[in-house]
Parts: structure tokens; C-alpha cells; sequence
């Protein structure tokens, strides 16, 4: 059988967190949009970046994964005992 690999994220935070900071600072930024033009910050770039994350927002959370992973071993379960 083989052995399942863990998947690693690249962050440690949250999602929730992660989805939050990031809408709070795209607010900051929206909100100082003159003085980060002069680093080539836009309301484009910025519109951009709230896509996605709005994109990000609508994958399953880990508590979601977690119970479809949970009602797979349970179907899996109840096959075999049916045999």
C-alpha cells in the first residue's frame, strides 16, 4: 500500500487569516493609492490582487476537506463491512 504523502503549504497561516489580512490591506493600500503610485502601485494592480483573493476565497477550507476526507474513509468503511 502506499504510503500518503502530507501536503506542505508555503504560509502557516490560516486561511481565514490569510483572507482577512489580505482584504485589510488591500484597503490600506486603496485608501494611499497616491503616494503608491510612485511605486508603480494602481487601483489596477490593486483591483488585480483583490481578485484574487476573492478566487482564493472560494476553495474549500480545511475543516471542509477534512469532513470530505472523513465521509470517504466512512463510505470505504461501510464497503467493506458489506462484503
Amino acid at each position: 500500500m502506499p504510503i500518503k504523502q502530507e501536503v506542505q503549504r508555503l504560509y502557516r497561516i490560516e486561511d481565514a487569516n490569510l483572507i482577512t489580512t489580505a482584504e485589510a490591506k488591500i484597503l490600506f493600500m486603496k485608501r494611499d493609492i497616491v503616494k503608491l503610485n510612485e511605486f508603480g502601485i494602481t487601483d489596477v494592480l490593486l483591483d488585480e490582487f483583490q481578485l484574487l483573493v476573492k478566487d482564493f476565497e472560494k476553495f474549500s477550507t480545511d475543516l471542509e476537506l477534512l469532513g470530505f476526507q472523513a465521509q470517504a474513509t466512512e463510505k470505504k468503511v461501510c464497503v467493506y463491512h458489506s462484503i
